[in-house]
């Protein structure tokens, strides 16, 4: 039974990998120096369409490329759906980073295409009361592909927390390829590996593929707190999330809510229409995954899954996944409360 259990495990992790690019799977020459904290005044080369993206080949241009889709509230502002691509290795220098597309609220969002090109992004910092924190703080109809964060503290009492996006807007998004490496992600809640908070409008869809999160720690105070995202979930819309693995050492609720290896909560917070569909395949999580004790209070929950932490007012599907992490739900001693805890959603 062992020897079959071992031969099973490998192969799931074969079908995985092999659909899915590792890390340093695409990995690029070129490292540029570590990033002094002030931003650039141009970028590298390019135009910014399809076929002449925008060059970053430093961390001040990629502070540039901050500054200006966060410089002006103008629809008109061409930086916001530009093509941008990586050509080296960028070190962060631990400096304070302001997320690009600082604000949820349009037109303060990012809703271009980046293009990692395989290359690793080190040592970003985020820390204070940060809302929408992350590499990009909210997109709108944007794409982002190819690309790895490594060696980073996200640290934030602020809500819609993730290591690459902090907010997805109510628009198509594209995320593919993208991994997180030794990193440390906190929040308040809707706290993810690779994003906070992800929500498709009505007859939009979110796809999140082939994408990782390894030797990172995950951590919330409250609801939606999930190895690759944080809570998936709104008034309309599809999200897709697929071949992606979470191997963090630890995700997280240290106070009530949902906590999960892939997803930490699916929800749909509005209470007049019907809730976003969710698909999670072919995803797995080695995480240990673990929900606090609320002790005041009521009408809370503790739910912890080994995919999915909890689930309400939408429609989930979960195929072909699989856990391996301890679950732990502490027990609740809020008034009117229940603990879940399950391998797969809790």
């Amino acid at each position: 039974m062992k020897k079959f259990t071992c031969t099973l495990a490998l192969l799931l992790a074969l079908l995985f990998g092999l659909s899915c690019l590792q890390p340093s799977a695409l990995a690029a020459e070129g490292v540029a120096p570590a990033w002094n904290g002030i931003p650039a005044t141009s970028f590298s080369g390019g135009s910014g369409t399809e076929s002449d993206p925008y060059l970053i080949s430093n961390g001040g241009e990629l502070a540039y490329l901050a500054q200006k889709v966060n410089e002006s509230n103008s629809t008109s502002n061409p930086y916001r759906g530009a093509w941008y691509r990586l050509t080296a290795d960028i070190d962060l220098g631990n400096q304070e980073w302001t997320p690009i597309g600082w604000n949820a609220s349009a037109p303060y969002y990012f809703c271009g295409t980046f293009i990692g090109g395989g290359h690793t992004i080190s040592h970003l910092k985020i820390s204070g009361n940060v809302n929408y924190a992350g590499l990009f703080g909210s997109l709108a109809n944007a794409s982002i592909c190819n690309l790895t964060l490594r060696d980073s503290s996200i640290v934030s009492s602020g809500y819609h927390v993730g290591a690459f996006v902090g907010n997805t807007g109510a628009s198509p998004e594209t995320l593919c390829n993208l991994h997180v490496v030794d990193t440390t992600v906190e929040g308040k809640y809707a706290v993810g590996g690779i994003v906070g908070y992800a929500s498709a409008g009505s007859g939009y869809t979110i796809t999140l593929c082939c994408s990782s999160v390894q030797g990172a720690t995950i951590t919330g105070t409250q609801y939606g707190v999930g190895g690759v995202v944080g809570q998936a979930g709104g008034p309309g819309g599809t999200a897709n999330i697929s071949r992606s693995w979470c191997a963090a050492s630890q995700v997280s609720s240290t106070s009530y809510g949902g906590a999960g290896g892939i997803v930490g909560m699916v929800a749909n917070n509005s209470t007049t229409s019907v809730g976003q569909v969710v698909h999670i395949a072919d995803c797995y999580s080695t995480a240990d995954v673990r929900v606090g004790t609320p002790v005041a209070g009521s009408n809370v929950y503790d739910a912890a899954g080994g995919i999915v932490g909890y689930a309400r007012s939408a429609h989930l599907t979960v195929d072909r996944c699989y856990s391996t992490g301890i679950i732990t739900a502490g027990r609740c001693m809020a008034k009117n409360s229940l603990t879940y805890a399950a391998g797969i959603c809790g």
